[in-house]
């Protein structure tokens, strides 16, 4: 087979080492730099060996443009005009495969679909996963998949994972695999740093470098962008530059994408991270990189998955970098600070995107416990799951119900699968044309507004013909795929169900309710969402959210409103009643209501007659392990008592708790028998001695013994206080203990109450916890003192032998 590869690539000198490591073992890591030529020259040194004959090379990419690219330059250099003879290509689009084919590139997406028809790869000696540090969960979940395959089923294929950045030996050793590293040949690079923010980039700064780097020779500049949307105001304040400016994205038509990498005059592209790797632009010498990139991740929270803009890896800005020295000398302008500390690499999507599709591959599989190099992320899996069961695609086992089954095959993301399914079940063929142009236009991957829109008044738009060229394109073309999908499938057994209904069940925890007006709404499946205040949909009873941006209170782009009747057939054996009890915060009295709910949303409610004893007590339990507990009314002896046990309790007996955390973490039990007379927080208040008494059990007996509430002083009973520290305390006249030698003991005598004793006017005069020191010591001059100014009460020199004053007898 004649193989005109280029001459002098770096990784020429590694193939027979490849080629050896292949015959040895049945897996291996291929780690070459930018431009060492693995990507056409490593599945051509394979063709002809021995274990692979009669079968084919899958090497999987992560995107379209770089597959395509791929495919026409392996066909070339096997001297092939055309892809599609001994080089297929195969993506999401696009089939250009033959019966010849041995190798085919293919968009790791097609690998999942083929693994689950065909789990034995029939045909298939190698699966080479290219560039596969982006981690895509295609990338890990197919590569899981074929090492699951490769270890029960067919220990002879062979898979081969290459990049320019793997992480080297720690991949290998979690691959389990031997590791080939090549230089590749990249040219000498000037790196300059100019800080400058997106904002500033895209208003005046970007316009001002290229000027600058324009001015003098060179070749063409290549300029990284997180998004669309930024590249689009780039290239508009880019016009009249005095050079060709070029867009280059995946979404974008492939007429544009073929006129930006290989145009032959100096010009500008301005790429996402689609540039990134596998593709080479012809004529780049200069990298101009914003640092940003744009990601999905899952939100837990929210319970979707959110577009976020993050600063780029080090692993990334090497790559676009090295995207300048691929044909000569090149130079590099970051936009960021050369202080700036970047993360070494992003976490896998397994870590943090959204895991929807992947869950429902795994029940379809039928196992999640694969051999990954990294797990799926526990949390965002269990959500995935939910969110799935939620669709009614998994039951409570994960495994695939029957509608979970008939969804699995289509080839999107769960929500448009289920949309297309039904479209597949309809008999009204008006209703399933309106329910595919729904459902382009909410899997839509070229630009569509960003302030909110009623979807029906997108769609209008798009068939007026409102909308731009390159949207509506976009639009034709992704309509197009979806009935080609359509026309792939056997026919289904027909089924009425308006488009409204099949959205309704694909949006079931995105019914959004509305909070009273000003554009905020709750969800059902929890959270919140928002329209602004003076928007159409902002007053809407309810509103089916298609698409939203943001966090737990997010920013809705696409809904339809919604009438609650509306609802009730689409949702009708979803809407639970129930009768709840609850303490009502105004009266503090147990209140019941009947109602209708959707998830987290209320429908109805009513309310109840009188609620049983049983309810009234759960109801309070409930507020009373929140807010209510504060409202409680305690009495103060048991105040005092909750006082008595913690200075016990201190003071090593062995009590319960009886502090407030403690009794509201333990509530149920010493409380919750008392309350079955209780409607009202009022009534709690007054069964808090007995839950307290029940709590204590015979620990009261030692409570009252060692930590009494009174003491008896002349005849009467003193109430001791021991909240003061270290307490206890008896605030008490000093006449009332004339005849006393010693104060008043507790804990079986072994400590003193201390005394705050007081004037005949219960004026503050000593604090003592020694009487009889006091009586030797102090009380000449405190008698001294007093005599003057009570002449009407007793003053004795001899305190201890003097008789207190008689009790007073009460008013009348």
């Amino acid at each position: 087979m004649r193989i005109a590869a280029a001459a002098g690539l770096p990784i020429e000198a590694l193939l027979p080492e490849i080629q050896a490591a292949f015959v040895a073992g049945n897996r291996l890591l291929i780690e070459a730099a930018p431009g060492a030529g693995k990507t056409t020259t490593v599945p051509l040194a394979l063709l002809d060996q021995p274990w692979l004959q009669g079968q084919q090379i899958w090497m999987l990419e992560p995107r379209r443009l770089a597959a395509q690219a791929a495919a026409r330059r392996l066909a070339s250099n096997l001297g092939e005009a055309e892809v599609g003879g001994t080089v297929g290509l195969v993506t999401r689009d696009e089939r250009r495969h033959s019966s010849r084919a041995r190798i085919v590139v293919l968009t790791e997406g097609v690998l999942t679909q083929r693994l689950q028809r065909d789990p034995e790869l029939e045909g298939v000696g190698c699966v080479l996963f290219d560039e596969f540090h982006e981690r895509s969960l295609q990338a890990d979940l197919g590569l899981a998949l074929c090492r699951e395959v490769q270890s029960t089923l067919r220990p002879e294929l062979r898979l081969g994972l290459m990049s320019a950045t793997l992480g080297g030996e720690n991949l290998a050793q979690a691959f389990e695999a031997p590791l080939i590293s090549s230089p590749g040949r990249g040219f000498p690079l000037s790196i300059q740093h100019r800080p400058l923010s997106l904002e500033q980039a895209l208003d005046g700064g970007l316009r001002r470098l290229l000027a600058e780097i324009l001015a003098a020779p060179g070749g063409s500049v290549l300029v990284f962008l997180p998004g669309e949307a930024e590249i689009r105001k780039a290239a508009a304040s880019l016009h009249g530059l005095q050079r060709p400016v070029h867009p280059l994205y995946a979404r974008l038509a492939p007429a544009q994408q073929q006129a930006a990498l290989v145009g032959p005059e100096r010009r500008v592209i301005l790429a996402t991270a689609v540039a990134e790797t596998s593709l080479t632009i012809a004529g780049v010498d200069c990298v101009v990189d914003a640092g940003w990139a744009r990601y999905v991740e899952a939100d837990p929270a929210a319970g979707y998955g959110r577009l976020v803009t993050r600063r780029v890896s080090t692993a990334q800005a090497t790559q676009r970098a090295g995207r300048a020295g691929r044909t000569g000398p090149g130079q590099v302008w970051r936009l960021w600070s050369d202080e700036e500390l970047l993360a070494a690499a992003l976490p896998p999507d397994l870590r943090r995107a959204d895991l929807s599709r992947l869950a429902l591959e795994l029940a379809r599989w039928g196992s999640a416990d694969l051999p990954w190099i990294d797990p799926p992320h526990p949390p965002l899996l269990d959500q995935a799951r939910q969110s799935l069961q939620t669709l009614g695609l998994l039951d409570a086992r994960h495994a695939l119900t029957p509608l979970g089954r008939a969804v699995a095959r289509w080839p999107l993301e769960p929500r448009w699968a289920l949309l297309l399914q039904r479209a597949a079940e309809m008999s009204d063929e008006q209703e399933k044309a309106h329910l595919l142009r729904l459902l382009t236009l909410l899997s839509a991957e070229q630009p569509l507004p960003n302030e909110p829109v009623d979807l029906e008044e997108l769609l209008l738009a798009w068939e007026a013909g409102r909308l731009g060229a390159e949207a509506r394109q976009g639009l034709d073309r992704n309509l197009k795929r979806l009935q080609r999908l359509l026309r792939s499938e056997s026919p289904h057994p027909a089924q009425e169900r308006p488009a409204l209904e099949a959205l309704i069940e694909a949006f079931a925890d995105r019914i959004a309710q509305n909070r009273g007006g000003a554009g905020r709404f709750r969800l059902s499946g929890g959270g919140g969402a928002s329209v602004p205040e003076r928007h159409a949909l902002a007053h809407t009873p309810f509103l089916l959210v298609l698409d939203i941006a943001g966090g737990r209170e997010g920013r809705i782009r696409r809904a339809l409103p919604l009438a609650e009747a509306d609802l009730r057939r689409g949702l009708g054996e979803r809407i639970v009643q129930r009768s709840t009890y609850a303490l009502d915060p105004a009266s503090g009295r147990v209140q019941g209501r009947r109602e209708e709910r959707l998830g987290e949303l209320q429908l109805s409610s009513q309310p109840l007659p009188q609620p049983s004893a049983e309810a009234c007590a759960a109801a309070l339990l409930e507020a009373l392990r929140g807010e209510a507990w504060e409202r409680l009314q305690w009495p103060e002896e048991l105040l005092q008592l909750q006082a008595r046990v913690a200075w016990l309790r201190a003071r090593g007996v062995d009590l319960p708790a009886c502090d407030g955390p403690s009794l509201q973490a333990e509530i149920d039990h010493w409380l919750g028998p008392f309350l079955s007379s209780c409607q009202s927080l009022s009534a709690v208040s007054q069964v808090l001695a007995e839950g307290l008494a029940y709590r204590l059990g015979a620990g009261m007996s030692q409570v009252q013994r060692l930590a009494p509430a009174h003491v008896d002083c002349a005849g009467q009973r003193h109430r001791l206080d021991y909240r003061p520290d270290p307490g206890p305390v008896l605030s008490i006249r000093v006449q009332q203990l004339f005849g006393l030698a010693q104060g008043p003991r507790v804990l079986d005598a072994q400590e003193a109450v201390c005394l705050h004793l007081l004037s005949p006017a219960r004026r503050p005069l000593a604090v003592t916890s020694d009487l009889a020191s006091f009586w030797k010591q102090a009380w000449p001059e405190v008698r001294k003192q007093m005599r003057g100014r009570y002449p009407k009460h007793p003053w004795p020199e001899d305190p201890v032998s003097a008789s207190p004053p008689a009790p007073r007898a009460p008013r009348t």
